[in-house]
């Protein structure tokens, strides 16, 4: 539950691109309604077997929040069978879903 907060991260789909000069791998926006671009993050130095999939799992981070925030209402709202909430494996998911959430909106850092 996000407790009525609003989350505003950087709107827009975010793409994983190479840039052509500073040869550094960035994560922008690209808002097709104003066809404005916004540089949402830089990844500089990254040279190795993981920075495609690094770059790929952080631009797609609004879509998951998203999805996710969906999930966890969907979740709040279903009306289930008392079996399946008191199962241990649902519980381990709303769980799972609710700590993903927290961490993406920055809630619980140390």
């Amino acid at each position: 539950m996000n407790n009525g907060r609003v989350f505003k991260f950087t709107p827009g789909e975010w793409k994983f691109t190479e840039g052509r000069v500073e040869s550094k791998y960035k994560i922008h926006s690209f808002d097709r309604v104003d066809t404005k671009r916004e540089i949402v993050a830089y990844l500089p130095g990254l040279r190795g077997e993981h920075e495609l999939d690094n770059g790929c799992l952080i631009s797609a981070a609004p879509d998951m929040f998203i999805a996710l925030t969906s999930v966890q209402a969907e979740l709040e709202q279903a009306d289930l069978d008392v079996t399946v909430r008191s199962n241990p494996l649902f519980s381990e998911m709303v769980n799972s879903v609710s700590a993903a959430i927290r961490k993406a909106a920055g809630l619980g850092r140390e």
